[in-house]
């Protein structure tokens, strides 16, 4: 609150008359003026009082009305404040309640891909299975195929091998036979060669002609 304004008859009190004065014109001088400022002094004291009052006043107007303009503004954010603190809760909610569905979506989707890759897993299981038994028989088969062939040919190669065995025996024995017939055959005309030789004398050129003659026959004979 200003200060109140003091009023001009402090400021410029009234000097009282001196019964002692000896200028009455002075003394009449001071009055007038103290009726002519007293005057206007006291008006312009009451003016300040009025404008105090009202400066009072307007003052008190406006304290309440910032007292009033503050409480609303109180009201307003803490308005906006639950507004936005419910919104919050509420899309919080909702993402929570979106995101425990996803979840569970997912983990659903999660089981059936489990379900489907294990049976698909076991029906695979199952398949080679039966493929490997059937590739184990066929294997199977065909050992004993082959440990039969492989018998049959064991068998054919001796009886072949005897067989050839028995030709080349029968054919070393043909040729036996007849290299001794050659060798007879040669040692005869040896023995007739030798008999002529000593029978007679027989010439260096034809001696020659004939052991040409003989060791052509060997060779034949050998090849």
């Amino acid at each position: 609150m200003p200060p109140k304004p003091t009023s001009s008859k402090t400021d410029h009190p009234v000097k009282p008359e001196s019964s002692m004065s000896p200028d009455p014109l002075g003394g009449e001088l001071e009055r007038l003026r103290d009726i002519l400022i007293g005057s206007h002094a006291r008006t312009v004291s009451e003016r300040l009082d009025h404008l105090e009052a009202r400066s009072t006043e307007m003052f008190d107007e406006l304290k309440e009305e910032i007292k009033n303009t503050r409480q609303e503004l109180i009201n307003t954010f803490n308005s906006e404040i639950a507004a936005l603190r419910k919104e919050l809760q509420e899309h919080a909610k909702r993402s929570q309640d979106g995101l425990q569905e996803y979840v569970q979506r997912s983990q659903a989707e999660l089981h059936e891909h489990a379900q489907r890759s294990q049976k698909e897993l076991q029906d695979h299981a199952a398949r080679s299975q039966t493929e490997q038994q059937a590739t184990n028989d066929r294997l199977q088969k065909l050992a004993i195929e082959n440990q039969k062939l492989a018998d049959e040919q064991s068998a054919n190669l001796r009886a072949a091998q005897t067989d050839l065995q028995e030709k080349i025996e029968g054919h070393a024995r043909d040729i036996t036979a007849r290299m001794d017939q050659k060798d007879d055959a040669i040692s005869q005309e040896l023995r007739q060669l030798a008999a002529t030789l000593e029978e007679k004398k027989v010439a260096r050129d034809e001696l020659a002609q004939l052991l040409q003659d003989l060791a052509q026959r060997l060779g034949k004979s050998k090849s």
